[in-house]
């Protein structure tokens, strides 16, 4: 009534990987989260206008760095911090079908964002590694955000456009904890698109198919090509394009909530500054596969990532082209606001390293 809603969650994750990678050894990452959303109208007579702050705590260890994989094994991994995360005010136009978002942002809030895929706990399942692992250091994605501005317009309904300009260096490469809205003079811009269909689907069920891009205009050093003294050049205009789609296949008769969905990903960078050329992510997730169990999600997931050339190059040619995961897991709520999830992740290649052997994580995630 009063405009206003707190909410709060806390998501635990315990992995150990009995076989192969760099330590067999258990890790811990935990996730604070605070978010305060108000509606301006309710609370202050500011028509079509809210706000949104999110407070996060990331502790723990980091699974991928003892297990020596380039795709995340979670998605929370983090330094040790706290931060705001996001601050924003949005406003709407045309009757809701437009809309303006400024302040502290991450564009996999909205950008390459598959809801069928958020099941998953490998980081990949989220934003493509042809955007996450790109600029100076990623893209503005969690757990780095940066101040930037952007809008969306739904020209009929369920087609939508939307676009963002971001400071191209999230936060401050010399620190990576705590909040930093530093703009740099050299910082250059990230400029993000993405166009497509989206609608909910019977029983609440996501039904969507995007293409977007990201193009930076900061300098970035190429892998190889080096200038008269040595020095890598620097290339500006570097970019990545992708497109998914995320679809309900089945409906249970009596309860269109439940049913099966399938999404695929397809991504690509550019190969002078950017590690991975080509991505591929797909994934089935089952909502309500067992009786009484309407909520419970079960799913199977694959991630490929395939290394550039000059990459390749840059490392002396020791090294294979490409990182595979398979994952599957299955979400139970046990209660209202509590569930458990175990999980299971196999790495081919892991870190496309020759010397390492192909690894098995076994984890459990709980969220409250």
């Amino acid at each position: 009534d009063q405009g206003w809603v707190m909410e709060v969650e806390y998501v635990g994750q315990v992995f150990h990987n009995p076989l192969g990678g760099v330590k067999g050894k258990a890790d811990y990452a935990g996730f604070l989260d605070i978010e305060l959303y108000m509606d301006l109208e309710r609370s202050m007579g500011w028509p079509h206008t809210r706000v949104m702050v999110d407070f996060i705590q990331l502790h723990g260890t980091d699974p991928s760095l003892d297990l020596g994989t380039a795709q995340s094994i979670s998605n929370q991994e983090g330094s040790n911090q706290i931060k705001i995360f996001l601050g924003w005010i949005e406003h709407d136009f045309l009757e809701g079908r437009a809309s303006l978002k400024v302040g502290i942002y991450s564009l996999d809030t909205e950008f390459d964002f598959k809801d069928s895929a958020n099941l998953f706990i490998n980081g990949v399942f989220g934003t493509g590694l042809d955007i996450s692992d790109t600029g100076v250091i990623g893209a503005s994605i969690f757990p780095n955000s940066a101040l930037g501005a952007r809008v969306y317009f739904e020209p009929v309904a369920s087609w939508y456009l939307q676009a963002a300009v971001l400071d191209g260096v999230p936060g401050n490469p010399n620190s990576i904890t705590g909040t930093h809205l530093h703009l740099g003079g050299e910082d250059g811009f990230q400029v993000v698109t993405e166009g497509g269909f989206d609608e909910t689907a019977k029983g609440g069920r996501p039904a969507k198919a995007a293409v977007g891009s990201l193009i930076y205009t900061t300098d970035l050093p190429d892998f190889t090509a080096v200038d008269s003294v040595g020095n890598p050049i620097k290339r500006s205009g570097t970019f990545s394009l992708y497109g998914f789609v995320d679809w309900p296949v089945t409906f249970e008769a009596d309860d269109p909530s439940q049913g099966l969905n399938l999404f695929f990903r397809m991504g690509m960078a550019d190969p002078d500054v950017a590690r991975f050329q080509y991505t591929l992510t797909g994934g089935a997730v089952y909502t309500g596969i067992f009786s009484g169990r309407s909520k419970d999600k079960l799913g199977f997931g694959f991630a490929g990532a395939w290394n550039s050339d000059k990459y390749k190059t840059s490392q002396g040619g020791n090294i294979e082209s490409h990182e595979w995961v398979l994952e599957t897991n299955y979400n139970m709520h046990l209660a209202p606001g509590l569930a458990i999830q175990p999980n299971l992740q196999y790495f081919i290649n892991p870190d496309s390293n020759p010397n390492l052997e192909d690894a098995l994580y076994l984890g459990t995630s709980f969220s409250l």
